[in-house]
């Protein structure tokens, strides 16, 4: 649900940017997630912003850039997390810096999400190509993304061959 009053994630992003621009930045490095777990939202902070006070992760809890809050997990607004992500993808093409820190950004949320269901992590790894590896060319994210699937039918083909064995 977008802001009242601004009728655009990229609205909703750029005013977010002007006031609080440190709860942007952790919301680009977590744009690669399908959901944030408080642990993996303090990792994050605590690699990037070491001196930001904690206080920022409640203002991205709490801001438009989420949609939908739980107890052990969030999951951004996805009109907002597709603005990020744009937003990413374009820096990671011109600065390395920036493909560095989404690189580290990712270990972070594979660390995190290391005993997630497959589900997540195949999005996940959609996510990375789309927004850093292929930076939004639609022609390998399709490759990629039939790449995924592949592995996942081949993985529960298999699981199923052996159980009725």
């Amino acid at each position: 649900m977008l802001q009242a009053g601004i009728t655009s994630a990229r609205g909703v992003v750029s005013h977010m940017h002007d006031t609080k621009p440190e709860v942007v930045t952790l919301a680009e490095l977590l744009s690669i997630a399908v959901r944030v777990e408080p642990e993996l939202l303090r990792a994050v902070r605590l690699r990037f912003l070491p001196n930001a006070e904690a206080e920022i992760e409640s203002e991205w809890y709490f801001s438009p850039l989420v949609a939908e809050r739980a107890d052990d997990w969030c999951l951004f607004d996805p009109e907002i997390q597709a603005e990020l992500r744009e937003r990413v993808s374009v820096r990671v093409k011109d600065e390395p810096f920036q493909r560095q820190c989404m690189v580290r950004a990712r270990e972070l949320i594979e660390r995190a999400h290391a005993d997630a269901p497959a589900g997540i992590l195949v999005e996940e790894r959609i996510l990375w190509q789309n927004t850093v590896q292929f930076g939004g060319d639609e022609q390998q994210i399709r490759q990629a993304i039939e790449q995924e699937m592949d592995q996942v039918l081949a993985h529960v083909w298999t699981r199923q061959h052996k159980a009725t064995r």
